[in-house]
């Protein structure tokens, strides 16, 4: 493990997952536009997926940071 990981708290991490989650989702629809422009439906389903892993990413994120508020608070 990293030494700057041992120092995260889960709400730390949580943020982390929910930022990635948030470029994770933005560049799926950027991904699924380009896609639509360029009648790649391959490419549109490609990033109908990131967002979809966007979303569950972030949820994620906020779970952590909810159960850190809980053990902290």
């Amino acid at each position: 493990m990293n030494p700057n990981e041992q120092d995260k708290t889960l709400g730390d991490h949580g943020r982390d997952h929910e930022g990635k989650g948030i470029a994770d989702q933005i560049g799926g629809k950027i991904q699924e536009g380009i896609g639509k422009l360029t009648g790649d439906k391959g490419k549109e389903a490609e990033g109908k997926g990131h967002q979809a892993q966007g979303s569950l990413e972030r949820k994620a994120g906020d779970a952590e940071q909810k159960i850190d508020d809980v053990i902290h608070n």
